[in-house]
């Protein structure tokens, strides 16, 4: 059936009423021819109109969307709102996950060690109680009387009547002074009175009076205040110096000893336990100086020399960072084991300790008592030299 157009009238129509009902729901949009069938013609259903186009459809009531006025401050608005609604929530999620990232690693960090701790602290064997009866606890820098032992019967056997106690080939004093270490080494033969024994060479003190009489010894030779007492025999000495992988020891001039086996060769080099064991203990040195060997001649000044020596070197591998991390693990109990100490010499004692010393000797003032050779009986010992003695002893004392 034919379709019949009936034309709305324009603006210039100021009579038609279709104007007046179209200026309501359009207001002043311009107008378009629009097709209306003719009565009785079957109405069809409106055509689809695509979302792209849905936007420009104007129903009845409805009032165009402008881009320059709804569509652009709609979109503007939703355009200054989505920040705020999306970047905060994903900084504080990413700021929890970085905060548990840093929990977790502080956890096993501490976990680890403590660990380690334990592990050592396990491992270490302890005196008899009767020490303690000889340990001072009046406040103040913490005194430590390290002794190494000549005795290669393993377990740091020290106590007279379960073992022989060997010599104190090495006898020193460590003081812990806040974040410090300062080491006194003590000579050999130097010369004490030993309760029912006169005069004796302090190294005697073990083997004759255990740890007691050592400790006894050594503050009635100083007048210094001895809070804790640790042990190590040839054995322990071995097993620290090989459980870091050796220690790195340079040399002015090559250096031999044939009764202690020393035999090293000028430079640097890494020596594993039983040439360390060797050099700290050798007490009749020779040195290549311009091809020809030189017997040292210093005594027990050149043998604490080279203890105060590995020490440093020692100190200074135990605070790499693979000694302090991953090999802390297997490195933690050689260390407790080695060692033999009084039954208060706790973890926090043992922790100062190796925070103070770590570091090598850049870290630590080494000093020897001094000394000067002495005979009595025809036997050869060394008597404090005064007033230097004196000096260096003040320089211990509580400040």
């Amino acid at each position: 059936m034919a379709r019949s157009k009936i034309v709305v009238p324009g603006p210039g129509d100021s009579n038609s009423p279709e104007r007046e009902a179209s200026r309501g729901s359009r207001g002043r949009s311009a107008r378009r021819p629009v097709v209306v069938p003719d009565p009785g013609e079957s109405a069809s259903p409106p055509p689809k109109v695509s979302r792209r186009h849905a936007k420009y459809v104007v129903g009845p009531g409805m009032a165009p969307k402008s881009k320059a006025a709804g569509g652009g401050a709609s979109r503007a608005a939703r355009g200054s709102e989505a920040p705020s609604k999306i970047r905060a929530p994903r900084k504080r999620s990413r700021s929890k996950r970085i905060g548990l990232i840093i929990l977790i690693a502080v956890v096993l960090t501490v976990g680890y060690y403590s660990a380690v701790a334990w592990r050592t602290n396990s491992a270490v064997k302890h005196t008899g109680p009767e020490v303690l009866a000889a340990l001072s606890a009046d406040p103040g820098p913490i005194n430590i009387l390290m002794i190494g032992s000549d005795t290669r019967a393993g377990g740091n056997s020290i106590i007279p009547g379960e073992s022989k106690a060997g010599l104190a080939d090495v006898m020193m004093i460590i003081q812990i002074r806040g974040g410090s270490a300062r080491i006194l080494s003590i000579p050999r033969d130097t010369r004490v009175k030993l309760p029912g024994y006169g005069d004796q060479k302090i190294n005697a003190s073990m083997p004759l009076g255990g740890p007691v009489m050592t400790v006894n010894a050594v503050k009635a030779l100083t007048g210094l205040p001895i809070h804790r007492f640790a042990i190590i025999d040839f054995e322990g000495f071995i097993g620290v110096t090989d459980s870091v992988g050796g220690v790195e020891l340079c040399l002015d001039n090559a250096q031999r000893d044939s009764m202690s086996g020393l035999n090293l060769a000028a430079g640097c080099q890494i020596v594993n336990g039983e040439q360390a064991l060797a050099f700290v203990r050798s007490r009749h040195t020779q040195i290549l100086v311009n091809g020809s060997w030189t017997t040292d001649g210093t005594g027990d000044i050149g043998r604490i020399q080279r203890q105060q020596k590995f020490l440093g070197a020692l100190m200074n591998k135990l605070s790499t960072p693979a000694s302090m991390t991953y090999r802390a693990w297997d490195l933690g109990p050689a260390l407790g084991g080695a060692f033999t100490t009084d039954p208060k010499f706790g973890v926090l004692t043992s922790a100062r300790a190796a925070r103070a010393m770590v570091g090598g000797s850049d870290s630590m003032e080494l000093m020897a008592l001094p000394t000067v050779p002495a005979t009595m009986n025809g036997i050869a010992y060394l008597d404090l030299k005064q007033p230097d003695a004196q000096q260096v002893i003040n320089s211990f004392r509580k400040q």
